[in-house]
Parts: structure tokens; sequence; C-alpha cells
């Protein structure tokens, strides 16, 4: 989170707040605290943040508007339960460009956070959010796939309940941030010339702040990124597997014809037999 400027802020020597001072100084008093104040470690690179944001944003949301509205416009669209987990990710993506991302690129420029408690607050949910709730969608459609391919003839979890599941679960697990961040009203403290403004930062002096971080670190990103790369990896070996017996037992009738191999559990088998069909028709 941001101080709001170091230079003028608040704090003494020691690290604590001056609460008692409200002296100001010739320099303090000729100084707008109000005006917007570029961070100095970046006032000859800005623009480069404003540009790479920009083309996230320009490029981003056409291709995600797109997705959305080819799933609600298009019947067989609304029937696949790929585009459903996509359309999920998709309107998450926006959120991120609409709501997020321009107040985070504020906060990294500016020295001074004129964003009100509420934002103090808020600002740390609101970015990582999207972040608990996009991973745990992607998960959700993995295990789909690999589901939908291993056993076809099952009904799968509907994409309704991962959609569900993943904006209740990611909203739950940044609810403990609102304990870790401390905002200080600098009206209060230094009188009505600093009116709007104040201090925003993580309260290092919660004891469980580090754990909180490791635990939705491990529980929410590490775990299902694991889980997402083994059933990506589980879906190919089964895909390969499916192959090759269906190349193995298409030609052999006896192996069709005592059923030792049912064909509507295999996929590659039905196409393999239906490009054979037609290549006989012909």
């Amino acid at each position: 989170m941001v101080e709001t400027g170091r230079e003028h802020s608040p704090w003494n020597g020691g690290g604590a707040i001056n609460q008692g001072d409200t002296t100001q100084t010739p320099e303090e008093e000729d100084f707008n605290v109000h005006q917007l104040q570029l961070r100095s470690s970046l006032a000859a690179i800005y623009p480069i943040f404003i540009m790479m944001n920009g083309v996230v944003f320009l490029l981003a949301i056409p291709f995600n508007s797109y997705i959305v509205i080819k799933t609600v416009t298009t019947k067989q669209a609304q029937t696949s339960r790929v585009l459903h987990f996509l359309t999920n990710a998709a309107v998450i993506d926006l959120f991120k460009l609409i709501f997020v991302l321009p107040i985070t690129l504020a906060n990294l420029l500016l020295q001074n956070f004129v964003f009100g408690a509420f934002l103090c607050h808020a600002l740390p949910m609101l970015q990582v959010f999207p972040i608990h709730a996009s991973i745990i969608t992607y998960a959700g459609l993995v295990y789909d796939r690999h589901q939908g391919i291993r056993y076809p003839d099952k009904r799968g979890v509907p994409p309704l309940f991962f959609t569900v599941a993943s904006w209740i679960l990611a909203f739950c697990s940044v609810l403990p941030y609102t304990g870790f961040i401390a905002y200080v009203d600098l009206e209060a403290l230094r009188g009505p010339r600093y009116q709007n403004l104040g201090v925003c930062f993580v309260d290092q002096r919660q004891a469980n702040t580090e754990d909180y971080l490791r635990a939705t670190f491990f529980l929410l990103f590490l775990i299902p990124s694991l889980i997402i790369m083994f059933l990506l990896m589980k879906t190919s070996w089964e895909l390969s597997f499916q192959r090759k017996v269906a190349v193995a037992c298409v030609c052999d009738e006896y192996c069709m014809m005592r059923k030792l191999l049912d064909p509507s559990l295999f996929p590659a088998v039905q196409v393999i037999q239906s490009t054979a069909s037609n290549q006989a028709a012909r």
C-alpha cells in the first residue's frame, strides 16, 4: 500500500505517528497536499507503465466482451460447457480491467493516497479477489474436460456450480484483508488542510498477517495450479490411450463382437469408425 507523501508524512523518525503535533513548517504551508504527486522513482518511466496497461486494456476488453456476447446470443454456444467456463473467466477479466486496473495503476504511480478509507481497505481485496476466482474457474474447466473425456456418458457437475463457487470462495478468501489494512486520517492528525487525505498501509503489528498470506498463496494459487497441471497431463495420457486402443480394436471384429471395448466409452473409436464407414461407402 502507499504511504502519503513521505517527505510530508505524519511519521516521525522512529516510525510512530505524531498524533499531537499539528504545527506546520513553512515548506508544508507552501506545499499543495491535494495535488497528485507522482512517485519520484517513476518520474522518468511512468509513460511506459501507462502504455503497457493501456495496451492490455484496449486488447483485452474487446476479446473478453466477444466471448460473453457470443455465449449469450448463440444458442449453440449456450449448450457448450467449455464456453460456460470461458465466459465466467471473461467476466472476471472484465472486472479486473474495468474496476481494478485503473485504480491499481494510479496507486502505483502516485505518491499520495487520495482514494479514501473505503478503497484503502477494499483495494487489496479487489486486486486479489479476481485472481483467486480465475484460478478456481480454470481448475473447474480442466476438471470438467478430464471427466468429460474419461467418462463421456456420465453427467458432470453443472458449470454454474463452478461459476458460483469460484465467486463465493474468492470473496470469502479476501475478507480477512480488512483486518490487516490500517488507514490514518491526516485531517484528524494535522488539521483541516489535510481533508480527505490519509495514510494507507499494511499493519505489521498483526501477528498472523504472514500466515494468512502464505495460506492463501498455497491453498488458492499453488495447489490449484498443481492440480491443473496434473489434470492436463492426465487428460493428455487418456486421449493418447484411447487413440491407441481405438486403432488396435477398430479393425478387430472379434474385439468388437465380444464387446471387450464399448465404443460409446471411447469417442476416438466412434470417430475412426465413422471415418472408415464413410471411406467404405465411397
